[in-house]
């Protein structure tokens, strides 16, 4: 839950509880006039306005109070791709025109923005080791040799993450299970994959040997 979300929801208790507050106004100003007029009589009796305000007030404060408990320490949670990017965006001051490409599984994901010329470019790596409620932490990111020349990947508990702004212009990351991904050669990407070998091609579906590539790099993930 959001902010945003939560100051709604709040207003929106504040608002049905104003309405409860009126209607047993006009209800108690009825039973009122209703005594005046026939005097002698049995009526309803009623606790007094004030009262009923006092306590709607106290329900609206616990309220509130348990809500911001729960909800606001989770508030700012990055748990999705948007969330992944938004943060990219405004941590390290990507330009708005840029292009963002994200990729998650449950434990890591990795953003890599650039521009439409492929002549400047940021990445970012983030994990999450909460087991109880998904939320992505920054770790580290930047810039590269490896994921500007060639590519650059990250081990982590299970985990490959691949990125690259595509120099080799790779086609087709095919895992030695049998498991494949298209890429588009001439763009870059960000990958998340399962943990295992893998081999790359080029769109003649050559082999591209990045052991013997000066500036791939494998690394393992803090």
């Amino acid at each position: 839950m959001s902010i945003s979300v939560f100051v709604f929801v709040i207003v929106a208790i504040t608002v049905v509880l104003t309405l409860i507050a009126i209607g047993y106004f006009l209800l108690y100003t009825n039973v009122i006039n209703k005594a005046l007029v026939t005097r002698g009589r049995k009526h309803l009796h009623m606790i007094p306005p004030y009262k009923v305000v006092i306590s709607l007030l106290i329900v609206l404060i616990i309220g509130a109070v348990v809500l911001g408990l729960i909800y606001l320490p989770i508030a700012n949670r990055m748990t999705s791709a948007h969330d992944i990017e938004k943060n990219l965006r405004e941590f390290q001051v990507v330009n708005d025109e840029w292009n963002v490409e994200v990729a998650m599984s449950d434990n890591i994901a990795a953003a890599l923005a650039y521009d439409d010329e492929l002549t400047d470019y940021t990445f970012a790596i983030y994990r999450s080791s909460n087991d109880t409620f998904r939320n992505y932490e920054y770790r580290y990111g930047g810039h590269t040799a490896s994921v500007e020349q060639s590519v650059s990947v990250y081990k982590y508990d299970g985990t490959l993450v691949l990125l690259s702004m595509n120099a080799l212009h790779i086609a087709k990351i095919e895992r030695h299970d049998g498991e494949s991904y298209e890429i588009d050669p001439n763009s870059p990407f960000v990958l998340v994959i399962p943990s295992g070998g893998f081999d790359v091609y080029d769109s003649d579906g050559d082999l591209i040997d990045l052991e013997q590539d000066w500036w791939y790099e494998m690394r393992q993930a803090d």
